[in-house]
């Protein structure tokens, strides 16, 4: 699978879905079958990074603190006067839909700048929640703020008035969630699982042959094993053990 594109937990239920003609309104629930077994059958096996958004708020020292399961920043912007301005972006880390980078000043006062920006990732925060959140400017720096990660926190400029910071960020996975990373080996797997829980459990919606997809997945699993250049006896736990036959 080398050279295959790091995918979500989301990505791979849409894609299940897609395959069986599922509807839209099934995701939630079938993203819950996918984090449960990303959680109870292959937790522990790796670590499942992922993206997350985070709203912080900035005291009186011009600090936001970085999340504790923070690893690195893909975008980060400043709530200033109800509007949020992109303050960094790594475009290593995303492909944002963005135009070209715009300086402080002219984002704050040139309403022209307003379709210049980058969208965030969905997400929830304190409840609620955050379709495509906007932000002006193409991502740029000038001396507005660094990055402190010993201390873990955000240092911004006196020049900058601030009350609320929006990070973008690749989490360490300490929780799995949506937009959780699947490693490429697991990504066939998940989808094998999920089609196969469809059909287990909902035969008259998905008139699928539960027993050759239980197959398919305890293949799949098997194969992720040697992808992922385990022992014999490893492979073997991961077929016997991906149906719950437990017969070792």
């Amino acid at each position: 699978m080398e050279g295959t594109p790091i995918k979500n937990i989301e990505y791979v239920v849409q894609s299940s879905l897609n395959r069986v003609k599922g509807q839209t309104a099934e995701i939630p629930r079938v993203e819950q079958i996918a984090i449960e077994w990303m959680t109870e059958v292959v937790r522990g096996t790796t670590a499942f990074p992922c993206m997350k958004v985070a709203h912080l708020r900035v005291n009186s020292l011009m600090q936001a603190a970085l999340p504790g399961d923070y690893m690195r920043y893909s975008k980060i912007a400043l709530n200033y006067g109800g509007r949020l301005i992109t303050l960094g972006l790594d475009v290593n880390m995303n492909i944002p839909t963005t135009m070209q980078a715009a300086n402080f000043e002219q984002v704050n006062n040139n309403a022209e700048s307003t379709n210049q920006g980058v969208f965030f990732i969905n997400h929830t925060w304190r409840g609620t929640y955050y379709p495509a959140l906007f932000a002006l400017g193409g991502g740029f720096n000038e001396a507005y703020y660094r990055i402190d990660p010993t201390n873990t926190f955000i240092q911004l400029s006196n020049g900058v008035d601030g009350g609320e910071v929006v990070l973008e960020y690749l989490s360490t996975g300490v929780d799995v969630n949506s937009q959780t990373l699947v490693p490429p080996y697991y990504i066939e797997p998940m989808r094998n699982y999920i089609i196969w829980q469809l059909a287990e459990f909902e035969p008259q919606k998905y008139p699928v042959n539960a027993k050759d997809r239980e197959r398919i997945y305890t293949e799949s699993m098997a194969e992720a094993a040697m992808a992922q250049g385990n022992t014999i006896d490893e492979i073997l736990d991961a077929y016997y053990s991906a149906p719950g036959l437990k017969l070792r």
